[in-house]
């Protein structure tokens, strides 16, 4: 019977030497920030705005703000617990921006005429939306911010509408806009508004002929065409 010999022992490869090429890809931790509690939470808010101006604010998580802003996850959490306490926190801030933009408007008008503080409204909504177009995303993301669980949004977005529904109802008791449903009228100049708005956030103006760099003056000058002839509309019932 014949016997393996050593020579016929079946050869071994050495083990080979980890080099950086094959070492595991370790993702790497997020710099580490020190913040004080309410420069934190701005820093959380700022991260969520640039990751939701780079892709989807749907996907925007407290997680990877805090990645951004190079804080831990609990120490994110401690400020907003859910992805809707931070984008609610995002749209808090989107309105106050658009109020800031709002009053700066209407303490350039002259006058009380209420049509004409309610055009200046609408031309600072549009002014804003084409300024801050992540911030107009998110504040009208309703599904995704929590609408009925943050007061203080909820509030300003609610004396904003009372504003304008007083100045259209003060523009028919003067006889300047037709008669009829007030709340109706405002509806269909928020609308209006809304839909300039949108259709410029979403890329949707060139198809209907007007080109990037003439987007501002077409959307006020379509926003000022309805208001006039809302109050043509006022002139010639008045007339008979």
């Amino acid at each position: 019977m014949r016997t393996r010999n050593a020579k016929s022992k079946p050869r071994v490869a050495p083990a080979r030497k980890a080099s950086a090429t094959n070492k595991p890809r370790v993702r790497r931790a997020a710099r580490s920030t020190t913040f004080d509690d309410a420069n934190l939470r701005q820093a959380l808010i700022d991260a969520a705005v640039e990751l939701a101006r780079e892709g989807d604010p749907g996907e925007v998580t407290v997680r990877e703000a805090g990645r951004r802003a190079g804080v831990s996850a609990s120490a994110s959490a401690r400020h907003f617990p859910s992805r809707a306490a931070l984008m609610g926190a995002v749209a808090a801030e989107a309105l106050r921006r658009f109020n800031g933009e709002m009053q700066h408007a209407l303490a350039a008008v002259s006058t009380d005429d209420p049509v004409e503080r309610l055009r200046a409204i609408g031309h600072a909504f549009i002014r804003w939306t084409l300024r801050s177009p992540t911030h107009f995303r998110i504040l009208s993301a309703r599904h995704l911010i929590g609408f009925a669980q943050v007061p203080e949004l909820r509030d300003d977005v609610q004396e904003v509408a009372d504003g304008v529904t007083a100045l259209a109802a003060e523009a028919q008791r003067r006889g300047q806009w037709p008669q009829g449903s007030t709340r109706l009228v405002v509806l269909t100049c928020r609308a209006l508004v809304y839909g300039l708005s949108r259709m410029k956030i979403d890329g949707q103006l060139p198809q209907w002929g007007v080109d990037e760099d003439e987007a501002e003056p077409a959307l006020i000058d379509a926003l000022d065409l309805y208001i006039d002839l809302l109050a043509r509309a006022a002139r010639k019932t008045g007339r008979r």
